[in-house]
């Protein structure tokens, strides 16, 4: 689902060890030939590959748990490290009746946002995790106050169509569709002509939602119809929130 297992897998083969050779003491701990440096960064890069293979899997349960104690001591890592983790952690306490920790921890992913060392991939995919867990919890307010306040700061997050998308999904899930069809229907368009797959659906079905509201029930229709023949990808939450307005 990420690109992390296979830089694991590049470092190692950089290195001639045999992935399979990899051993753990605990938890957390290798026993193999590396330099204490090579070990540090293929260690990082198996941890987040774990989180992102369990947050795609719907795995929150275990994500809260695993990612937990590594949260409890972050202090030590880089601020990208702490950014991915702490996003992921905060979706995992979210979407498990743990909203006061995801909403606490949301907070801090937000300092870090302002800190150096971010890339800006990690940055946008951080944020869009951190966004959208507000969404799946109704805090729509304080998700509306979060994209204002990256814009207030003269920063893009998100670019084009994904800023739409956004903004679309924000007054979709409010119930206010003439705005979020202003930025969905174009959205959608777009993304039927060339983009990433996954959005796809997500769009699809919250256009159809808000069509439907606004009482076009052929154009509701005709939406629901994309969506079924998009490919139904992503991440379980992406799959979730388009099932959650397919079936609205």
């Amino acid at each position: 689902e990420t690109d992390y297992p296979e830089r694991v897998l590049n470092l190692c083969s950089e290195r001639n060890i045999a992935f399979w050779d990899l051993q753990w003491q605990g938890e957390r701990e290798f026993t193999c030939w590396l330099s204490r440096s090579d070990a540090a960064a293929l260690e990082r890069e198996m941890i987040l590959a774990r989180a992102a293979c369990d947050s795609a899997h719907g795995r929150f349960l275990e994500n809260a748990a695993y990612l937990g104690p590594l949260q409890a001591k972050a202090a030590g890592y880089d601020n990208g490290f702490r950014l991915l983790i702490g996003s992921w952690l905060c979706e995992a306490l979210g979407l498990t009746n743990r909203q006061d920790e995801a909403l606490e921890l949301s907070q801090e992913i937000e300092r870090l946002l302002d800190g150096p060392g971010i890339g800006r991939g990690d940055m946008a995919r951080s944020f869009a995790r951190v966004l959208h867990v507000h969404l799946a919890m109704g805090a729509l307010k304080r998700a509306g106050q979060l994209l204002d306040q990256q814009r207030s700061r003269g920063r893009t997050v998100f670019p084009g169509l994904t800023a739409e998308l956004a903004d679309g999904l924000l007054h979709a899930y409010a119930g206010d569709p003439e705005p979020a069809l202003r930025c969905l229907v174009p959205a959608v368009a777009q993304l039927r002509l060339g983009g990433p797959a996954s959005p796809g659906p997500l769009a699809a079905s919250a256009t159809a939602y808000c069509l439907a509201l606004t009482g076009d029930t052929k154009g509701a229709a005709l939406h629901l119809q994309l969506k079924t023949k998009a490919a139904d990808g992503g991440p379980w939450c992406v799959r979730r929130g388009t099932r959650h307005f397919a079936a609205l």
